[in-house]
């Protein structure tokens, strides 16, 4: 993951997107910015897309920005929300809904730049927190220590892959696949996530999608697999997305993608 931050505007009011736009890629901490024009566009994207903050309008036809901060916030990993708006009446509403700032229109530069100020600063408060909830060692960078599986090593187009190597310490710890809940992808890092424990993985999400899907394993968003032995239930979410609940510790909920709702649902005969 980069330093900078990856941003979402959302706003049904194309000048105001662009003017945005252009201020936010003038900033140096800012490295890519994308746009979109209301409330349910937006929440297809943060289920496809991983972005570090949502600058967010509060009155557009349709899903208001109110609204959709209360969907956005039951994501599993959901973006920083800063509200941008005509209007300061909101403002209350807006910081109960746990927004990092709120600006009114018009702003000025420096007053964005203190936005972007203060969204580096949450960021970092919230990575050091996750940081001391899992664990902290280093994904190696050498190539992945072949694993031998009834005579030959994985990665053999007839090799069954039945352990997913992990990093434990300065070691290599080797997890059945019955005891993997879902694996996950973010901050450029790929994790296996068993009952009640978390571990970096060497593998990347595709290479894994590859290896287990004939094994009871489905993808079912850009950002996760899923074992299909440990899911709980299926329930819809939004505009044709679903969550899904995995039994472990946490009852975990997961995205499942629109364009992965059918093979899944198919997977799990329902």
């Amino acid at each position: 993951m980069t330093d900078g931050l990856k941003i979402l505007i959302v706003d049904d009011e194309a000048l105001a997107r662009a003017d945005l736009h252009y201020m936010l890629k003038e900033l140096p901490r800012v490295t890519a910015v994308t746009e979109c024009s209301n409330g349910t566009e937006a929440l297809e994207m943060l289920q496809e897309d991983v972005f570090d903050a949502v600058f967010l309008d509060i009155e557009m036809p349709g899903l208001n920005g109110l609204k959709a901060v209360k969907i956005i916030n039951q994501l599993r990993n959901p973006p920083l929300v800063v509200f941008v708006t005509a209007y300061d009446e909101h403002a209350v509403k807006a910081f109960e809904l746990n927004a990092v700032d709120y600006l009114v229109k018009p702003y000025s530069a420096k007053r964005l730049e203190q936005t972007v100020e203060k969204l580096l600063v949450v960021r970092a408060r919230l990575q050091a927190r996750s940081s001391r909830r899992t664990p902290e060692w280093e994904i190696a960078k050498t190539t992945p220590t072949p694993v031998v599986v009834g005579g030959n090593t994985q990665g053999q187009p007839d090799t069954v892959f039945k352990k997913i190597p992990v990093e434990k310490g300065d070691g290599v710890l080797l997890i059945s696949l019955s005891d993997v809940r879902y694996i996950e992808a973010y901050d450029d890092k790929v994790y296996v996530n068993t009952f009640d424990e978390q571990y970096l993985c060497r593998f990347s999400l595709t290479e894994l999608e590859n290896k287990l899907s004939s094994q009871g394993f489905a993808r079912i968003h850009r950002s996760y697999i899923v074992n299909l032995q440990h899911v709980l239930e299926l329930q819809p979410f939004f505009n044709g997305t679903y969550t899904l609940f995995v039994d472990d510790k946490k009852k975990s909920t997961l995205p499942v993608s629109r364009a992965r709702v059918k093979s899944l649902r198919s997977l799990i005969g329902v």
